[in-house]
Formats: C-alpha cells, structure tokens, sequence
C-alpha cells in the first residue's frame, strides 16, 4: 500500500530530517506531470505535489534555522559573551564623555572566562573618549563599520588611546581617531599592544577593516603576531612601529630546558595585506628599536602608500613585500636598516610626481644603510626621483645582493651627479641584471661603483634613446658566465683596470679591459684559481 506524507508529518522530522526529505522527493515532484492548477492550488497534504515541496522547504527554513540564530545569540547574550557598550551607558552621540561606560565594558569582559572567546559590539555612533587600560585576552570589538562608527580620542597628552595587556585581540571595522593638529608633537599612539613584564610575547591580535587617523604612531606592537588587512591609515607620524623587549622581560620560552631560543631565533608572523596609508608624516611601517633584528616572518602585499613617505623604515629580515604601489612620496619609498637581510621586494611601482604642489618627488627610490645580506629586487617600476634611485651606502657592506627586471623612467632629475643604481665603499656584492633606463637627458652612468673592490657583475642593461654609459666606476664589470659540467664556472667579463689581482676566475676566463691600450687590452687567465694568473694578450 501506497503511504503519503503530510505537511506535519515532514516538519516533525526536524531541520535535518525535513530537508533531506523535501530535497529527494522535489525532483519526483517536479516530474510528476501536474497540471499548472495543481501546481498552484494543489492539496499540500499531499507530498508529492511539487508546489507543496516547495512550501514545505521554505517552512522548514523559516522555522528551524531562524529561530536557531536567534536562539544562538540570545544564549551568548545570555552568557555575557556578547556584551554592547550601550548597555554601560555609553551614548555615542559626539558629546558625551564614553571614558566610563566604555572602560567598564571592558573591565566586565575581563571577568568572564579566558579561554571564551567575547565580543564588544559598538553601535553606530561617535563615542568620545580619553585614554583606555585594558587586560583581557580573546576578544572581538566589532562595529557596524568604520563609517558609521568612530572612537574619538579627545585627549592631547603622551598617553595612549587604547593601552591593550591581553593577547589575540580582533578590531572588526573600528574607526579610531585622534585630535587634529600636530600629531607628531603630541607624541601619542592610537593603540598599544604591551603585555606587562613576566608574560609570554605572544599578542596574535588582527585589524580587519580599520581606520586609525591622527596620532604619532597609530599602532604599537610589542610582540608576536600582528595581522592588517583592509586596513586605512592616514594623518599619523608612523601607522605602525613595531618594537620587542629585552630578553629579561618577557617568559621567552615554554620549554624550561631552552629559554632563550626564541630570543635567539626572532620573532615571527607581522603581515599587513590590502591596506592604504595615506598622508603620513613619517612614513608607514617603522622597525628601529635595539631588538629590531629579531622581528622577521614579515609580509606586506597589496598595500597602497600616497602622498605619504617610507613604506618601511628599518630592519627588514626573512621578509616578502610585493604588489605595491607608492606614489606622490617626497623621501625614500624604502629605507632599509643594518642588520636586513634575506628579503624580498617584488611586483611594485615607485612614482614621483613632478607636477603635484608642492613637489611629491622621492629623494631615492630605495636607500640601503649598513650592512645588508640576500636582499632581492625584482620586477620594480621606478618614476621620478631627485637623487640617486637605488642608493647602497658606504656605511656597511651589502653581500649577495640580486637587483633585476627594473624600469627606470626619469630618475636623477637633479642631473648628472647622481646614478639609477648606486654603490658606494669597499666590498659590495651584487648582480644587477635585465635593467631599463629611460631618460631623457644623459648621466655619468646607470650603475656606478665607487670603489675597485667592490663586485658588481651586470648583464642586461637596455638604453632607448640615451648616450649614458651603462657602467661607470673600478667595481662595476660586465659578467657571462660558461657553465661547466661537474666544474667551475669560467667567465668572460669586461671592466676598467687590470685583472691582475683583482678578479677572481679559474682558467680559461676572459677579460676585456675598456681602459687599455695596445697588449693590455685582453686578458686570458692561465694559471690558478684565485685572483691572480691573469696575461694580457
């Protein structure tokens, strides 16, 4: 015998048990060849009849999955998980003190479990504040968007905004704001993330969708972990300054056998993805505190800086910054500290602008201080600066330096003292390779190298139009190299000076002297594998 299910039949089965019905049996049902007058009429006790599948579905959902929701989060209401700052007396409407009501949301919070995670919920509203201390961990401040909601600091003095000692912290679309004027003066930070001395570094906290404007320093870091994405900044001394304790303020290590391997080992995992900083005094991303060598794991990528000035000022170690874009900055783009090494910087465009009042032109591109290892510049678009474009300075020696694929339009235009590629002292290694030039007035040289010991091996420069030499300087040569199986490279170089004592290569390489004169032209090595062995032919 035939069995039929009816309307309540179905919706007894529960959410699950009802779906999984209605979703099998809507295929039959819709192959059944009702008439259009069954389909829309039809007895929806009856299960089979393809309309009243559908009814049936669309009760299912209303009646089960809403009322989840909101059960869900009257349950969480109820635990004091989810806590809204209104519900403290906050007034939000642009006048009222929130110092109070928003303090006290947050020392409420910081007496619920620890290991829950809780959620300020700020409504729309400008809420009026001057400095907040805040210890609690695991919690979500969350707003309707930073456009509609704003946290306005009011207070002028050196103290922080919002002085945070917890860890894994997440600011959903906040909008934090400071006083207009002389932010850098001031001397305030927006947000300090500072755990007191004893606890573990790890602060593994995230802005997503944030606005923070006015303040010296936007965001202060002191630990590990700190995550930007969506993020706006602008009108700051520094968005970001990113600091680290002495070893003996901090828990180093769980491991009671090793605990100073992380102090040695450096800290990990700073990335800011998709963001835009904007109008900044001093520039975007700062790291030149005295442990600043031991913040590495660092990411920036998609990022947008104008009218701005350094994307990153200080050490930058075991770091990728790619595909982004820095245009109308007055300074260095890049201005990279002693002590960076194995890095990255990749897929981004650099443009000054020569008609912006006032004059938003680099001074350089990129500026290297100190002493660099393994840092790699690939696929760069250079535009406009003043000074010199890559700038490796002589107070420190850069060693397996790799610079390549970059476009050079219009750099140097305070004239011919200055080069697209620069090195200055003793000792720099470098490969320049595959490198554009565009200009339309000459200049000494794309790549100059101060001094004879110095090895920059260049291939690859392409001039349209323009009678710049490409290499001018004792250091700078012109290297291909002839790979041999299971041996030594040999290379056939060209460059000024001797060889003799000065290059090393194994027998068989060549060298072409562009300063010689008849028999000191051509240079065969024929003994050794040093520097030296070199006849000239």
């Amino acid at each position: 015998m035939e069995r039929k299910l009816s309307r309540r039949n179905v919706l007894a089965l529960g959410a699950a048990g009802a779906v999984a019905v209605t979703g099998t049996l809507l295929s039959k049902g819709n192959a059944l060849g009702s008439s259009v007058t069954e389909s829309v009429y039809g007895d929806c006790n009856d299960i089979e009849n393809a309309a009243c599948i559908r009814e049936i579905a669309e009760e299912v959902v209303q009646e089960y999955t809403q009322p989840f929701t909101t059960q869900l989060a009257d349950m969480q209401k109820r635990l004091g998980l989810v806590v809204n700052v209104k519900d403290f007396g906050a007034a939000g409407d642009g006048v009222t003190d929130d110092t109070a009501a928003l303090q006290n949301a947050f020392n409420h919070l910081a007496t619920l479990p620890t290991n829950n995670r809780k959620v300020l919920y700020i409504p729309s509203g400008k809420y009026m504040f001057t400095s907040l201390v805040v210890n609690v961990s695991m919690l979500t401040v969350k707003s309707d968007g930073f456009y509609g909601v704003s946290l306005a600091c009011t207070d002028t003095t050196s103290t922080p905004a919002i002085h945070i000692k917890g860890a894994s912290w997440q600011f959903d679309g906040i909008n934090l704001e400071g006083v207009e004027g002389d932010v850098v003066g001031m001397g305030k930070t927006g947000i300090l993330f500072k755990r007191d001395v004893g606890k573990y570094p790890d602060i593994d906290s995230e802005f997503i969708n944030c606005r923070i404007n006015n303040f010296n320093i936007g965001v202060e870091f002191w630990g590990r972990g700190l995550k930007m994405q969506g993020c706006l900044m602008a009108n700051n001394g520094y968005c970001v300054n990113l600091e680290w304790m002495n070893v003996g303020d901090y828990l180093p290590a769980k491991d009671p056998n090793n605990p100073t391997q992380q102090d040695i080992t450096g800290f990990r995992h700073y990335s800011f993805i998709g963001c835009r900083f904007h109008s900044e005094v001093h520039g975007a991303i700062k790291n030149t505190g005295v442990n600043a060598s031991k913040i590495n794991g660092i990411v920036v990528v998609g990022c947008n800086m104008d009218i701005g000035k350094v994307l990153w000022t200080g050490v930058l170690r075991d770091a990728l910054l790619a595909s982004n874009s820095i245009t109308q900055t007055p300074y260095n783009a890049f201005d990279l500290h002693s002590g960076s090494r194995d890095y990255l910087i990749a897929d981004t465009i650099i443009a000054g602008e020569t008609l912006s009042e006032p004059d938003r032109t680099p001074v350089n591109f990129i500026i290297i201080r100190g002493n660099h290892q393994n840092g790699v510049f690939r696929n760069l678009l250079l535009k406009n600066c003043r000074q010199h474009g890559i700038n490796v300075r002589n107070d420190g020696v850069s060693t397996n330096m790799v610079f390549e694929n970059i476009t050079f339009v219009e750099p140097c235009l305070t004239g011919g003292a200055y080069n697209p590629i620069t090195f200055v002292g003793p000792s720099h290694t470098a490969v320049v390779r595959n490198i554009t030039f565009q200009r339309t007035g000459a200049l000494s040289g794309v790549i100059k190298t101060t001094d004879a010991a110095a090895d920059i091996q260049v291939d690859g420069v392409y001039k349209f139009g323009n009678a710049t030499p490409t290499m001018t300087g004792a250091g700078t040569k012109n290297v291909k190299r002839f790979h041999v199986i299971d041996g030594v490279d040999r290379i056939d170089l060209v460059g000024s000076g001797s060889p003799e004592g000065v290059v090393t290569a194994h027998v068989g390489s060549t060298y072409r002297r562009v300063d010689g004169g008849a028999g000191t032209t051509f240079y065969v090595k024929e003994t050794g594998s040093d520097h030296t062995g070199w006849v000239a032919k």
